[in-house]
């Protein structure tokens, strides 16, 4: 019960009454807002659970998760002596990340590689994101339902999606986890202090970084939490001296943000995924940032039409549209800085979350450009908050004034979350797998060469050849020098046996992407079916020359190597035996077929009709000779050599299978030009030795139409 005390006040003369507490009534207080606090977190869990647990039954998507998880072998044994050396060291997919890439070692060793757990434990890191953040919010400021709101509309905002549904987004939410932590404990350092809670800081920034260099501005951040809530710049009061402290204090941990800098520009500088100013002018960076910022706040605000790939679309200042929405855009984020400022006493609520919004979103707005995406969704997961944060105690300053204004902004804010749910599990579902994906993609955004060229992979691996090559000319049409698309249309292209375009277009894809190994490995694969076996051996000995290309294929360049010189012992054998029997027509067949495997196809239908001219009615130099015209493209020609074969010898099984699979061929690719005359007599040859011959009926029929037989 109170207890009064009267006595003599410091100032002289005035009484004083000291109340003290009853003991239960504030044990009951505490565990009621426990309690409470407690209800909040599950309820915030649930809720989160409830938009994303259909990611449990998601796939792995074709953007990212082979390089991350799928293909890449390192991962897939799991945390080891030579696997950690590997994350702590390496570049790869340009990122310096280890505890992401430890992370996902830690999945596979534990699941091995299936989808569905590893979807799970970003759901998992999401839900604890969630809760740390009302936790750190409440803590700062003492608003309970303020803080509950900012992190309902973390859990459940459709911009979130990327970061949670995407497995190779992990380092998003791991390193979320690190930022949410570091405000943790630095709020336990700015109230007690302590250098021992300022090691803490400095430890779980630094393991953020680790995660993702998404926190480079995060010490810039603790500064502006230093004025709001936190309450530690109090200008009235030696606010200079104040203010250089607080700058000084965070120099520690600026240098840790720096030394994450270098490296990730070392990393992504080596993997070539920097953009040079030719390729991004100052003039295009310039726009695309400005641009970008509104359209992450349109987002915010309505979040529909989401995308995994936003293309960018080029301001070149070329015409008074472009100069007129760049400004606009530019003048619209002038006016809300300004009013940020001018409300910096009023509501430093609203100061400090927009300059979260803009100083954490500088690493990825495109001043340097990584990547070739104009934004992306995934880049809001921590930005967002600031936003957040300025409408949730907006609110609170609005709710304030009386009970029916309470009641109007409490409603407001459950419509909003209510809104946002139905919009999120939609986009969830538009991760479930590839397909849906790019498909979603292409509905929603214009002229997007990477939603195609992924498109393509998917109709590709579902055996949709002339879909697949569709969308790959698609992508090269918004974006010639794709190295990706023309990378993927030359194996598409190799895969249905068209060598001259696949050769191509694998050629403008190491044009693009010299360091990439893959598309080197295929070109060299081309060359050879193409007997271009010199040209196919200096592009082996570029593939070994690099390390990835050294362990890999190796095996593959030495028996190119050891196939040339046998080709190249049956020339010698073939020139000696026609220098000691010159009338002889083996050894010029035999000098024939060497010079075809040798590439040189000219010389070798020279030498194929010599050896016909030295004995007549032969079957096999026709067949070289059909085989040679297939491989220069000469289609009828070649269909008219294995015809005269059948007519020598009607039952040669090299001739029937060889017109067979040209016509089979010819079948499958209705757009090339072909000679009826030389085609028709052999498509009935081959009809008669194979009457059932779908493909030679549906030729035959094919050709009679455009000869205008009724037949």
């Amino acid at each position: 019960m109170p207890v009064r005390i009267e006595g003599i006040g410091i100032a002289g003369g005035e009484t004083f009454t000291i109340h003290q507490a009853n003991p239960v009534t504030l044990m009951t207080s505490k565990h009621r807002n426990a309690t409470l606090d407690m209800a909040v977190v599950v309820s915030l869990t649930l809720l989160t659970i409830i938009c994303y647990a259909a990611v449990r039954r998601h796939e792995f998507v074709d953007f990212d998760d082979p390089v991350y998880i799928v293909d890449n072998q390192m991962i897939h044994d799991g945390v080891t002596l030579d696997s950690l050396r590997w994350a702590l060291t390496t570049g790869y997919a340009g990122n310096w990340h280890p505890l992401t890439w430890v992370s996902h070692m830690i999945d596979c060793q534990l699941f091995g590689v299936e989808s569905g757990p590893h979807h799970l434990i970003n759901l998992g890191l999401h839900c604890l994101n969630t809760a740390l953040l009302f936790v750190v919010l409440q803590w700062m400021t003492g608003q309970r339902w303020a803080s509950a709101f900012v992190a309902a509309l973390f859990a459940v905002h459709p911009l979130h999606v990327e970061s949670v549904a995407w497995v190779s987004e992990r380092k998003d939410v791991l390193s979320t986890l690190f930022w949410i932590l570091t405000l943790l404990v630095y709020t336990w350092y700015a109230r007690r202090g302590r250098w021992w809670r300022y090691a803490l800081v400095m430890l779980t920034l630094s393991l953020g970084l680790m995660a993702k260099p998404m926190l480079v501005t995060l010490p810039v951040v603790l500064l502006l939490l230093d004025y709001w809530p936190l309450g530690r710049y109090k200008p009235a009061f030696n606010g200079h001296w104040q203010l250089g402290f607080l700058a000084a204090e965070k120099v520690p941990l600026l240098a840790l943000s720096a030394i994450s800098s270098l490296l990730t520009i070392k990393m992504q500088s080596g993997e070539g995924a920097i953009a040079s100013l030719e390729r991004w002018p100052l003039v295009f960076r310039f726009g695309n940032v400005v641009l970008a910022y509104v359209a992450y706040l349109r987002d915010l605000l309505w979040p529909v039409n989401l995308a995994y790939f936003y293309p960018p679309h080029e301001i070149q200042w070329q015409t008074a549209w472009q100069w007129l929405l760049a400004a606009a855009a530019m003048m619209l984020l002038v006016l809300c800085s300004a009013c940020a400022v001018l409300l910096v006493r009023r509501a430093p609520f609203v100061f400090v979350g927009w300059l979260w919004f803009i100083i954490t979103l500088i690493p990825v707005i495109g001043i340097v450009q990584v990547g070739e995406q104009a934004r992306a969704d995934r880049y809001m997961y921590v930005p967002l908050i600031g936003p957040e944060i300025i409408v949730a105690w907006l609110g609170l300053s609005l709710g304030g004034s009386s009970v029916a204004a309470r009641r109007v902004v409490i409603v407001l804010g459950v419509v909003a979350i209510a809104a946002c749910i139905p919009l999120t599990m939609r986009q969830v579902d538009t991760w479930r797998d590839s397909e849906s994906l790019f498909t979603r993609a292409l509905a929603v955004t214009s002229e997007n060469h990477r939603a195609h060229t992924g498109l393509g992979r998917v109709r590709r691996l579902q055996k949709r050849m002339d879909e697949a090559i569709w969308h790959y000319r698609v992508a090269l049409a918004y974006k010639p020098n794709s190295a990706l698309a023309n990378h993927r249309l030359g194996i598409a292209l190799a895969l249905t046996k068209q060598w001259v375009d696949a050769e191509d277009a694998l050629m403008r894809a190491v044009a693009a992407q010299p360091r990439h190994v893959e598309s080197r490995m295929a070109l060299a694969r081309v060359l050879r079916q193409r007997k271009q076996l010199d040209a196919a051996i200096e592009q082996y000995r570029r593939v070994v020359a690099t390390p990835k290309g050294k362990k890999r294929f190796t095996a593959e360049a030495v028996q190119l190597a050891q196939q040339v010189a046998r080709i190249d012992n049956r020339l010698t054998q073939s020139l000696e035996r026609i220098r000691t029997d010159p009338n002889s027509a083996e050894p010029r067949y035999r000098l024939a077929w060497a010079l075809y495997d040798r590439g040189r196809f000219r010389e070798a239908e020279r030498e194929a009709r010599i050896a016909l001219s030295l004995r007549a009615h032969w079957p096999a130099p026709h067949v070289l000779i059909a085989t040679v015209s297939r491989h220069r493209e000469q289609y009828s020609r070649a269909a008219n050599e294995y015809q005269r074969a059948l007519e020598i010898a009607p039952h040669l099984e090299s001739a029937k299978i060889g017109l067979s699979g040209l016509i089979v061929f010819l079948c499958h690719h209705e757009e090339l030009e072909v000679d009826p005359k030389l085609l028709l007599p052999a498509s009935r040859r081959l009809l008669e030795l194979e009457p059932e011959s779908s493909e030679a009926n549906w030729l035959l029929g094919r050709l009679l139409a455009s000869a205008g037989d009724a037949e």
